[in-house]
C-alpha cells in the first residue's frame, strides 16, 4: 500500500506541515486566478496532486483555506 503522503504531491512530498500548508495555500490561490469564487477543495486537491482528505487534514472547510490564501495574498 502506498502512503498518500509519499505518493501524491506530484511526486515531490512536502518535507514538513508548514511546507504542505504554504502549498496548498498556493495552490488554491493559482486555482482562484483560474476559477473565481467556485474553486473547490478538490480544485485545489488536483491542482496539488494529492487527495481532498489531505487537503483536509491541514484546512477544515473551503472558507477556511480560502481564507488563507486571501490572507497570503495581503501579505505578498
Amino acid at each position: 500500500m502506498r502512503d498518500m503522503r509519499t505518493h501524491g504531491w506530484l511526486g515531490e512530498p512536502p518535507s514538513s506541515d508548514d511546507e504542505a500548508v504554504a502549498r496548498i495555500v498556493a495552490a488554491a490561490d493559482r486555482c482562484v486566478q483560474q476559477r473565481g469564487g467556485h474553486t473547490t477543495i478538490a480544485d485545489v486537491a488536483t491542482e496539488l496532486g494529492v487527495s481532498r482528505a489531505t487537503v483536509y487534514r491541514y484546512f477544515p472547510s473551503t472558507t477556511a483555506l480560502l481564507r488563507a490564501a486571501a490572507a497570503e495574498g495581503t501579505r505578498r
